[in-house]
This record gives structure tokens, sequence and C-alpha cells, in this order.
């Protein structure tokens, strides 16, 4: 929990910004998507290509303008020490990499106000997991195909 409250502060403006609570099924029927990960290009890039590789005809947006749907994911890591007993004795103390991520799916509305229908946290603990940014557009995408009916 304590990642997930360090992810919404790095978040800044969204944390500020007025937003209604929604429900995924407000998802249904809308196609452009604005993906922000603040300066994190790698991190967008990886999320637009699970949006095209999926085929579901999304139009990919470069600002917030007209979306219907805003991606926001904030990636972070932070090292866990970890001790490893030795058959000899002792303890050899390691501290791996974590990579933590927080997503939230926002639907824009005439209002300007726009609704929150979802939000995500993970970590990454060993390098055989997939990286949150992955899991984050998986959730989005399994989500999405549900409230449309697709497979």
């Amino acid at each position: 929990m304590q990642i997930l409250l360090c992810l919404f502060l790095a978040f800044g403006s969204f944390t500020t910004q007025e937003f209604a609570y929604g429900k995924p099924e407000e998802l249904k029927g809308l196609k452009k998507v604005f993906v922000d990960t603040d300066t994190d290009i790698k991190n967008r890039e990886r999320i637009q290509k699970i949006l095209i590789d999926s085929k579901l005809g999304f139009e990919l947006l470069d600002s917030e303008e007209d979306a219907q749907i805003i991606l926001m994911f904030k990636a972070g890591a932070y090292n866990r020490t970890v001790g490893i007993p030795q058959p000899s004795g002792g303890t050899l103390i390691a501290q791996p990499k974590i990579l933590t991520g927080a997503g939230f799916v926002l639907v824009t509305q005439s209002s300007g106000k726009p609704k929150l229908v979802m939000s995500f946290e993970d970590e990454q603990g060993t390098s055989f997991e997939k990286k949150p940014v992955t899991n984050f557009a998986k959730d989005f995408l399994k989500a999405y195909k549900r409230v449309n009916g697709l497979k």
C-alpha cells in the first residue's frame, strides 16, 4: 500500500484534480485513447504496442484533447534487502531491484470532470514475472473486452 501512495503522489496533478468515480462498464464503445506516462516514453510505447497488437481498433492520440479514455501509468523501483542463508554458514545479503507500477483508467466526460473507472498496482519481484506496465495494459484490455462482449 505504501508503494501505491508514493506513486499517487508522483502523479501530482492527478491527485489534485477532481474526478468522479465510475465503473469499467463506461468503457463500452469507446476507442480514442491517450496514454499518459509522464516523461516515461518507453512505458508509453509499451502500452501503445499492447493496444495496437490487440487489434481492437483503438485510435491512439498524442494529447488528452479528444480522448475518450485516458490510461495513466507511473513506474517506480526500489531495492528489497534479503538474506540468503549460505551452506557454509552465515548469510549473504542481496538487494534485488523490485519494479513497481500504478495505473489509472479514466473516462472523459463533456463536463470536463473525468471518471476513474479502474485502478491498478503491481510489483515485479522476479525477472520471471511480467513488468507492471505489461500487467496494467493487459488488465485494461481484459476489462475492455469484457464490457464490450469481445474475446
